[in-house]
């Protein structure tokens, strides 16, 4: 009997530390959600002090603005807007002048002149003074032979010199003269190192169309090799030599037409002038001179009325010191073959000559200079506008 109510009092033993140690965890449990609990909510608050915080330094930031009056060479008159929602108490100027205000908008008449700053230290109510800078706008110079534009920066140390060519999407620093071909706008703008830099980007109207005219040099994208390089005789002086220039024969409403610089192809002549006549009239000859995206049409040579109305009088000069090249041409008609001559006349073709060939292309209306300067050394690149 004894025995039993011994191991009864065993059981009451163990059913009780289990009971000690269930409430153990779950009191362990129910602290770590109150932590939990209130660390979150720790968090929800620093989060929304920190956004509201930045909303009312937001709201208290100075919104400053400026009006060029009058500029000349020497000095600009501006105005200068400023505006908050507290009170400005207090404007302490660079050239010594402070203004005691008490209002939430003012603005101000000042002269800044050339290489010179003006700094405006702003006080207002419950916030610390800020310091903005006003630096002078930049201007440009223009130099339309080149293509290029010099940006005329304020005349200041301590100014950082930007811009831009893609409405302001990215920003280069400026350096050295800008090429406008291809430039329809550039902005420029400058940073002081110094405080807050109120100016404005300028907005530069740039874009010139480059209207090509005859004798131009262009970089029509097709490659040739040059087959001659002049006559002796009736023997043709070969050089292998490859090429991508053009020239533009003439341009008339919108039609621009060019022609080889080099000598793509090549004749010999002899009594079967018919032969040579349909080779050379046949488009289908000088397709490989035909690039699509750039050109409308090919053909094998410039009319006699071609030369005589946009007196083209170039077609001779290709390799200097090295002989003469007669340049085949047809009649009004493309009827008749002739060779153009030094002598600017036109002779019909005999027997027993080499006649150099250069094929003909008429350019899209839409094709446009991209760069270059239109030299034999720097020809005109071309890009199709969209």
């Amino acid at each position: 009997m004894n025995k039993i109510n011994i191991n009864k009092y065993e059981l009451k033993k163990n059913k009780s530390y289990k009971y000690c140690f269930t409430t153990i965890v779950l009191i362990i449990v129910l602290l770590f959600t109150v932590i939990s609990i209130c660390f979150l909510l720790r968090e929800n608050i620093i989060e929304k002090y920190i956004k509201n915080n930045a909303k009312n330094m937001q709201e208290e930031t100075i919104k400053i603005d400026y009006e060029l009056i009058e500029q000349t060479d020497d000095k600009q008159q501006i105005i200068l807007y400023m505006e908050n929602k507290n009170e400005i108490d207090k404007i302490s100027l660079n050239d010594g002048v402070e203004i005691e205000c008490n209002r939430k908008k003012i603005a101000i008449d000042r002269i800044v002149k050339q290489g010179e700053i003006l700094q405006a230290n702003i006080k207002s109510v419950g916030e610390q003074p800020k310091l903005y800078t006003f630096v002078g706008t930049p201007d440009l110079t223009m130099e339309k032979e080149n293509h290029t534009v010099t940006i005329n920066y304020p005349d200041i140390h301590n100014v950082n010199k930007y811009y831009s060519i893609d409405e302001g999407e990215t920003w280069q620093e400026y350096t050295q003269p800008i090429n406008t071909l291809g430039i329809e706008t550039i902005i420029a703008k400058v940073e002081y190192k110094e405080g807050i830099t109120i100016n404005k980007p300028s907005r530069f109207e740039v874009g010139e169309k480059i209207e090509l005219k005859a004798g131009d040099y262009v970089a029509y994208p097709v490659e040739y090799e040059n087959v001659i390089s002049g006559i002796s005789g009736s023997t043709p002086i070969g050089v292998a030599s490859t090429d991508t220039r053009w020239r533009v024969a003439y341009t008339e409403n919108n039609i621009v037409r060019l022609v080889a610089a080099g000598t793509p192809e090549a004749v010999f002549f002899n009594s079967n002038n018919s032969q040579n006549y349909n080779y050379i009239n046949s488009s289908d000859n000088f397709t490989k001179y035909l690039n699509n995206k750039y050109a409308t049409n090919v053909r094998g040579a410039l009319t006699i009325s071609e030369i005589r109305n946009y007196n083209i009088n170039w077609l001779q000069e290709y390799v200097e010191g090295k002989g003469m090249v007669f340049t085949i041409v047809m009649d009004e008609n493309l009827k008749g073959l002739y060779y153009y001559s030094q002598r600017n006349s036109f002779v019909s073709v005999g027997s027993n000559v080499t006649i150099a060939i250069r094929p003909v292309v008429t350019l899209k209306p839409n094709v446009k200079v991209e760069s270059g300067l239109g030299t034999k050394d720097d020809p005109y690149i071309l890009n199709v506008a969209e």
